[in-house]
């Protein structure tokens, strides 16, 4: 799903719900999780501009409930997702 069409989807669920930031590449997710206070919920896709999401968890500490979604049916990132203990949506 792209970011407009999930925004669309949660803003549709609750107007309440704040989009805090829409990020592409592992640096920019990496920069903002240094500078910035943990978000509720994070949705996440797994290819990005510059890699994978995973590399940004390797060097982040996050707390927050992760969902990812993608279209990717590889099971290495399954896999790879449950190691961090995320939700993966596929």
């Amino acid at each position: 799903m792209s970011p407009p069409g999930l925004i669309c989807l949660l803003k549709n669920y609750s107007k309440d719900i704040e989009i805090t930031d829409i990020l592409d590449s592992v640096k920019s997710a990496i920069d903002w999780f240094s500078s910035n206070r943990r978000p509720d919920l994070i949705f996440q896709d797994i290819e990005l501009n510059d890699g994978q999401c995973f590399e940004i968890y390797q060097n982040v500490n996050i707390d927050s409930p992760i969902f990812i979604l993608s279209l990717i049916q590889l099971c290495r990132c399954k896999v790879e997702g449950f190691k961090i203990k995320e939700l993966f949506l596929t």
